[in-house]
C-alpha cells in the first residue's frame, strides 16, 4: 500500500489546438430513456465513441475511444479521446498515445477549475495500471501533462471532485482498494483503505465523499467520509490513511456500477445492473431510510443498455447511457428533473439540496 504520499513527475506535454468540431449533437444515438413516475427526462447530448463524461461549469466533457489506423500486422490502432460539448458544438480537447487492440480503456474523467483529469487505464489482462493526464486550456490551445504514470502500478476506477481537489477510487500497487486524491503538487495521496473491490465515488453539496466498493460478503457498499476528514488528510493533520471503520456512514446500495455516484445531500444516485448483468439503469438511494427507487429504464441499444457516471447538479440528475460495454458504441447524456409534486415532496422532507457549482 502507498505509504501516504508519492511524488509524481510531470513527464508528458501534449498540445491540442482548439480547432474544428466532432459533430456536436448531430449524431443521434439509438438509446432512449423512460423516466420513472415523478421525473421527466430529456437528452442533452448524443454521439458515438463515448463511455464516460464529466459535468463542468462550461458544459460536458466526454471521454471515449477512436480507431485511428492499423499497425504493421493489420491490427487496429486506437486512441482515447476527450471532447468538450458546450451545448452547441463538441470540440476535441486531448488524445492519448495510440495503442493496439483494446489494451487501454477510457475509464474515468473529471473537471475542476477548468482542468480536466482523465484516466488512460490498462486492461485488466495487463494488470490494470493507469496513466492519468491533466488537460488545461491556455487561451489558444489545450495543453496536456501527465500526473500519474502506469509504472507506479496504481489502478483508477473513478475520478470526481469537491470543487477544489481531484479524488478517486482504485487499486493501489499492493492491490488494496483505496480512495485517493491528487493535490496541486502533483502527489497521489491515499485517503482511505476501503477493502473489497473498487466501486463508484462522488460528493454531496457539503463536500462529503461517498466512496464505493464491492464487498465479497455483503455486496455493494458506500463509505461516507466527511469534508473535515478529507481536509485533515490533505493538510497532513491526519498523518495516515483512514480505514473503512473510520467512515462516518456505511450504506449497502443496489450497485456501484457507475464510476461516479453523487449525492444531493439526502439521496445517493448510482446505477444498478439487472439480474443478467447485461443492462443497467439509474436509481436514487435514500440515505436516511436506506431504500432505493428506480429513476427509469434505459433502452434501445443493439448490445447492452448501460448507465455510467451519475451526477446530481442544481436539482437535476445527469447520466450517460451507452450501447455495449466497450467505448466505441453510441452514447447519450440524459437530464432527469423531478416533476413539481416530486420536487415538493423532496422539499417537505428536506431531501433536496441544490448542489453547489463544481468544476
Amino acid at each position: 500500500m502507498f505509504a501516504g504520499r508519492m511524488r509524481l513527475g510531470m513527464v508528458l506535454a501534449v498540445v491540442v489546438p482548439l480547432v474544428g468540431t466532432l459533430g456536436g449533437n448531430a449524431a443521434q444515438a439509438a438509446l432512449s430513456f423512460s423516466a420513472a413516475p415523478g421525473w421527466s427526462s430529456s437528452e442533452v447530448w448524443s454521439g458515438s465513441n463515448a463511455s464516460h463524461f464529466a459535468v463542468g461549469d462550461d458544459g460536458f466533457y466526454i471521454y471515449g475511444a477512436e480507431q485511428v489506423g492499423t499497425d504493421v500486422g493489420g491490427n487496429p490502432l486506437h486512441q482515447n479521446v476527450v471532447r468538450h460539448f458546450d451545448g452547441v458544438n463538441t470540440v476535441e480537447v486531448a488524445r492519448s498515445p495510440s495503442f493496439s487492440g483494446s489494451s487501454y480503456s477510457p475509464d474515468a474523467i473529471t473537471v475542476v477549475n477548468g482542468e480536466v483529469y482523465w484516466a488512460h487505464v490498462q486492461s485488466f489482462s495487463l494488470g490494470g495500471s493507469a496513466n492519468v493526464y491533466k488537460s488545461s486550456f491556455d487561451g489558444t490551445n489545450w495543453v496536456t501533462s501527465q500526473v500519474l504514470d502506469e509504472s507506479f502500478g496504481a489502478n483508477v476506477f473513478s475520478l470526481s471532485t469537491d470543487g477544489n481537489h481531484v479524488y478517486g477510487t482504485g487499486a493501489a500497487p499492493s492491490g488494496d482498494n483505496v480512495a485517493f486524491l491528487f493535490d496541486n503538487a502533483g502527489d497521489y495521496t491515499v485517503l482511505a483503505d476501503l477493502g473489497g473491490a473498487s466501486g463508484g465515488a462522488g460528493f454531496d453539496p457539503d463536500g462529503n465523499l461517498y466512496a464505493g466498493l464491492y464487498d465479497f460478503v455483503d455486496g455493494s457498499a458506500v463509505k461516507k467520509y466527511s469534508a473535515s476528514q478529507l481536509a485533515d488528510r490533505v493538510s497532513g493533520a491526519q498523518a495516515t490513511p483512514y480505514d473503512a471503520s473510520d467512515a462516518l456512514g456505511s450504506f449497502l446500495v443496489p450497485g456501484t456500477g457507475s464510476p461516479v455516484m453523487e449525492s444531493d445531500g439526502a439521496n445517493l444516485f448510482g446505477a444498478e445492473f439487472d439480474v443478467t448483468f447485461t443492462n443497467s439503469s439509474p436509481y436514487a438511494f435514500d440515505l436516511l431510510t436506506n431504500t432505493s427507487q428506480s429513476l427509469g429504464t434505459l433502452s434501445g441499444a443493439l448490445l447492452n443498455n448501460l448507465t455510467t457516471d451519475v451526477y446530481a447538479r442544481d436539482g437535476s440528475v445527469y447520466f450517460m447511457g451507452r450501447d455495449g460495454f466497450g467505448p466505441f458504441g453510441d452514447a447519450a447524456i440524459f437530464q432527469l428533473v423531478p416533476e413539481p409534486a416530486t420536487f415538493a415532496l423532496l422539499l417537505c422532507g428536506g431531501g433536496l439540496v441544490l448542489a453547489r457549482r463544481r468544476g
